[in-house]
């Protein structure tokens, strides 16, 4: 929306340059004496249009160069996904996500414990065993002791299973899920950017950089994105682990 205001506006300003030259082309062929004025005025719209092309190609580069980083960024997060062996630092790191995000919201314990209760499956008792809401600082020793459990938990499906392929199963599904969930929501990203640009460009209107907003839009539409992501990729995880267990008749109580 915002590029199609300045296009139109190179294009009126095109406009007024070329009926002043028609009139300086005229002027000069009936033979009329040179007039300083009309050459002053085709001069300042020549310098104006290539003022306003500059400008719509600076832009043009400069939400690019934003773009190419955030692109990079996704590629460098799918390569390290493809060339792990040990999710347990990564998985680690998509909890401690989940749970400070959540917690910056400033939910209340009941839906804390609900948002918990949907995306660590098998966790109730350590759940509903939680006497108030933790604050923000205590995300990262949260989401520590539940990736421990989660270990343990995977030693114990291991230890009752009679497959030892099951354990197996289990972890190159979680590498499956990490991709998968990163694609879809880079494929979700790239669709809302046109959304996010208009919206951004808008702001043109307020008196504020349409740039600047543009960049603070799109940084902040692919972390919801990457968050996103992580949500799904740890509702998937202990979901998964927990109906293993439930399979093997492991009970919940014993279970983390």
């Amino acid at each position: 929306y915002y590029f199609t205001i300045k296009k139109s506006n190179v294009n009126t300003k095109q406009e007024k340059y070329n009926k002043t030259l028609q009139e300086k082309e005229k002027a000069d062929k009936s033979g009329l004496i040179h007039d300083d004025k009309l050459d002053a005025l085709v001069k300042k719209a020549e310098d104006s249009i290539d003022a306003e092309n500059r400008n719509l190609r600076d832009l043009n580069l400069k939400i690019e160069s934003t773009l190419h980083g955030i692109r990079e960024k996704t590629y460098e997060s799918r390569n390290r996904i493809l060339e792990m062996e040990n999710f347990d630092d990564a998985i680690e790191y998509y909890i401690y996500q989940v749970i400070f995000a959540k917690l910056e919201e400033k939910s209340t314990l009941e839906e804390f414990r609900e948002f918990l209760s949907k995306h660590f499956a098998g966790f109730a008792p350590v759940i509903n065993g939680m006497p108030e809401m933790p604050s923000d600082e205590f995300a990262d020793a949260m989401a520590e002791t539940i990736a421990k459990l989660r270990k343990r938990a995977i030693q114990k499906v291991e230890r009752k299973s009679s497959k030892p392929e099951a354990v197996s199963k289990l972890k190159e599904n979680e590498k499956a899920v990490m991709l998968s969930n990163l694609d879809i929501y880079w494929t979700d990203f790239l669709n809302n950017v046109e959304d996010v640009q208009n919206a951004s460009f808008l702001q043109v209107y307020a008196q504020r950089d349409p740039f600047a907003e543009l960049q603070y839009g799109l940084i902040q539409e692919y972390q919801k994105a990457v968050l996103a992501a992580q949500q799904d990729t740890v509702k998937f995880i202990f979901t998964q682990l927990d109906q293993l267990a439930k399979q093997l008749e492991i009970d919940p109580k014993q279970m983390f």
